[in-house]
């Protein structure tokens, strides 16, 4: 299962949550990376380019993902509001999910 980056709607597999950790040099258990993917998006899975702040005592300024968005805006706001509505990210939308429920609902209500 694909889990979006709300940013730029980037596919990530899902159970890349649990090895985020390594990838950033961190510990980080499942529901904090997630929050962090949900926070940051793609830039959740680069080392935090804050650590000389960090050592300075500072805290680090991790940005979100900036990359050009590979979907349409309205349907990053829907990954984006799916990410707010639940903590789960199993339950979080996929954009092919969306796209279906957006045609199913336009069929319905014209």
């Amino acid at each position: 299962m694909d889990i979006h980056c709300r940013y730029c709607g980037e596919p990530w597999e899902h159970d890349s949550l649990h090895n985020m950790g390594e990838r950033i040099g961190m510990d980080l258990e499942y529901f904090p990376a997630a929050e962090r993917f949900k926070a940051l998006g793609c830039k959740a899975f680069r080392p935090d380019t804050g650590r000389l702040r960090e050592i300075a005592g500072l805290p680090s300024k991790p940005k979100h993902c900036t990359r050009a968005s590979i979907l349409p805006a309205d349907m990053l706001r829907h990954i984006a509001d799916s990410q707010d509505m639940s903590d789960y990210p199993e339950e979080w939308a996929d954009p092919i999910e969306i796209e279906i429920m957006s045609e199913v609902a336009e069929e319905m209500f014209g």
